[in-house]
């Protein structure tokens, strides 16, 4: 290659990578969302404390946040070990995983087409598009930056092994074992790199143009359909076990697949058109019969365009097949989750759609009169057009409050949007304003287990002072709730929620049997054993109780909720057969050790433990430290009630619940 291309090709790379940190680089300064961040980082012991042998071991283990990605975790893990829960770095590896996924997709684009410019153009929109902000600016979406990058990877491998068949390269069998490997990899960042085997062998067809007989093809390829059956059967087992499939009662079949055409129009008139993006496009269950027609008019004038110019515009196929099939796992087939369609879903279909448009404004534009600086205007104005929209989709992502405040803006009816942004202003201290949210949302839709659970985190937080308000809300959906359990009763999520029902208005009992169902039909949802002991506790079946504390932390021994409840239990019953201040002591103190002490009602516990136990002086200094959280948090109600029992450890006193 001459000096003068390689230059060229160096410049390229530099203005993908550092415009690319340069326009992501307010996120260095945003926040971790309330939307799965949480599960994934700040509430994740097993994540939050850096890399460990027990977090690895753990890692690999299916069903957490119904995925399997140890990849990913590690990941995670490896940004706690050098940030912390500082947010800011956490975001920056996003940005440069995305920065290099820019500069490996041109450099392999360039080297198997040897087309440089629409290469480039290619790179840059993948790299600016305002659609492609959810998967960066998104810590949870770690997962799809970084199986990206391996998923591209693994494509330049392939490409040189292919290449090298030609050029018989000793390194071929090298190469397609290093493909091999990197699609491994990226099957344990995220599952969605399944379809990679398919997209090989479109790159067989074009710009490889291999002339190998097809079926050798498959069968050279059987490696790779074998790991990625395998990690769907592991993808699909993970989110069983988590109940995140919908079941096709709820969303019926039929409707998946007409809302699939859906999705494939919405997202390729969001590529061409970007606006109304959201964190979340909820499913309402419902479709327009105009817009089913409209989608498949749109599917159909596509396919038979890339037939009819499969050989003289083989790129048409190509980049419409890519589109279509790296689009299958997440088109909503198999429904997972509350949304309809997601922007972190087209991170990697988008590049079929780019190549498809840049390579035919490539050949339209050949032979015209000044071609060179109208092809520059033309791509100067596309691409400025993208990193003002950018910028704007990114300054969504400050904090939960702007994210979800800007979804609710473009759908008044998102119940998700509602949940999320309601948990928002309760961290922020406004109760009522949160308690209208959760209200909303339960309002929307009362078998969304979260909405419920916002409701109740807005009426126990300080500042709320009338629970029948929940009791009311969840009295007007029980009737609901208690027809769906009629007609599905092996369903965890409906048995949960009558049982909260039951529970907010004092039918404790009715609520264990709830819970008590749910615990045996999801064994792994740790709600269902939370609740069921607080059930036990409020009927005064305390040893009841414990057991089922004793075996939730049997399994999760790192649940700081379950060790302050057990440890509360210890420290401060009303009955002295009971109480055992030394166990009170070491499970509060390990609840706080997992929430860094940030957690006033955590450390107040603690400081009751050590009374209990004897050590006042002890106690009264937890009980100051508690009373600072509560205040730092805004929390005056709990660090009022804190102070009243420091008095009691001042006088050698301890804090007993009432008989």
């Amino acid at each position: 290659m001459e000096p003068k291309a390689v230059w060229r090709k160096i410049l390229v790379c530099l203005v993908l990578g550092l415009g690319t940190v340069a326009i992501y680089s307010p996120t260095f300064h945003f926040d971790f969302t309330n939307y799965d961040d949480p599960a994934y980082v700040v509430e994740n012991p097993r994540v939050n404390q850096g890399v460990t042998a027990a977090g690895l071991g753990w890692a690999f283990q299916a069903g957490y946040a119904a995925n399997w990605h140890p990849l990913t975790w590690m990941s995670h893990m490896l940004d706690c070990q050098i940030f912390g829960l500082r947010a800011g770095g956490h975001h920056a590896t996003n940005v440069l995983l995305h920065a290099s996924n820019a500069i490996l997709l041109f450099l392999l684009l360039a080297r198997m087409t040897e087309t440089f410019w629409r290469s480039a153009m290619v790179a840059a929109l993948f790299a600016w598009h305002p659609m492609h902000v959810e998967s960066v600016a998104w810590i949870s979406e770690r997962k799809d930056v970084l199986s990206s990058l391996l998923w591209i990877l693994a494509l330049w491998a392939y490409v040189r092994y292919a290449q090298g068949l030609h050029s018989k390269d000793s390194r071929t069998k090298l190469f397609y074992a290093l493909a091999l490997a990197l699609f491994v990899l990226g099957l344990m960042a995220k599952p969605m790199v399944i379809t990679l085997p398919f997209v090989l062998l479109l790159l067989d067809w074009w710009p490889l143009r291999r002339q190998s007989p097809a079926v050798k093809l498959l069968l050279e390829k059987t490696p790779f359909f074998l790991f990625a059956a395998a990690a769907g059967w592991v993808t699909i087992l993970a989110q069983s076990r988590e109940h995140a499939l919908s079941s096709l009662q709820r969303n019926p079949f039929s409707i998946r697949v007409l809302n699939s055409f859906l999705c494939y129009l919405r997202y390729a008139e969001k590529l061409v058109w970007p606006a109304k993006l959201s964190v979340i496009y909820t499913f309402y269950y419902r479709v327009k019969i105009g817009e089913v027609a409209l989608a498949v008019g749109f599917l159909s004038v596509m396919f038979a365009i890339a037939i009819l110019a499969r050989k003289s515009r083989p790129y048409w196929m190509f980049g419409w097949l890519w589109y279509l099939g790296t689009l299958v796992p997440v088109i909503g087939l198999m429904q997972v989750g509350a949304q309809s369609m997601a922007d972190r879903y087209m991170y990697l279909p988008s590049i079929g759609i780019f190549i498809l448009v840049c390579w035919t404004a490539g050949d339209l534009v050949r032979g015209w009169h000044g071609r060179g600086a109208l092809v520059t205007a033309g791509a100067f104005a596309v691409l400025a057009s993208c990193v003002v929209a950018t910028e704007k989709q990114i300054s969504f992502w400050k904090n939960s409050g702007t994210l979800f405040g800007h979804a609710l803006a473009l759908d008044s009816d998102n119940y998700v949007a509602h949940v999320c942004y309601g948990d928002y202003l309760a961290d922020q201290g406004e109760f009522s304003e949160a308690l209208a949210e959760c209200q909303k949302a339960v309002e929307l839709a009362p078998d969304y287990l979260p909405g419920f659970r916002c409701l109740a985190k807005a009426l126990t937080m300080e500042g709320t002072k009338d629970p029948a308000m929940a009791a009311r809300a969840y009295a007007e959906a029980r009737p609901e709730l208690k027809l769906g359990v009629l007609h599905n009763p092996n369903d965890a999520n409906l048995r949960h929620l009558l049982g909260t029902s039951l529970a907010l208005e004092g039918y404790f009992a009715a609520a264990e049997q709830q819970f008590a169902a749910c615990v045996r039909l999801a064994p792994d949802q740790l709600g269902c054993y939370y609740d069921l002991a607080q059930a036990m506790t409020a009927q005064g079946k305390t040893s009841d109780a414990i057991a089922v504390y004793r075996a939730l932390l049997q399994s999760h021994p790192d649940n700081a909720d379950a060790l302050d409840d057990l440890a509360w239990i210890f420290a401060a019953n009303a009955n002295p057969q009971v109480r055992n201040g030394a166990e009170a002591v070491q499970l509060a103190l390990r609840a706080c050790e997992l929430t860094q002490t940030n957690d006033a009602m955590k450390v107040g516990t603690l400081a009751a433990a050590c009374a209990e136990a004897g050590r006042f002086g002890e106690a009264v200094s937890w009980a100051e430290k508690a009373r600072q959280v509560a205040q730092s948090h805004g929390q005056t109600g709990v660090a009022a009630r804190i102070l009243e029992e420091q008095k009691l450890y001042k006088a050698r006193l301890t804090f007993h619940e009432n008989p």
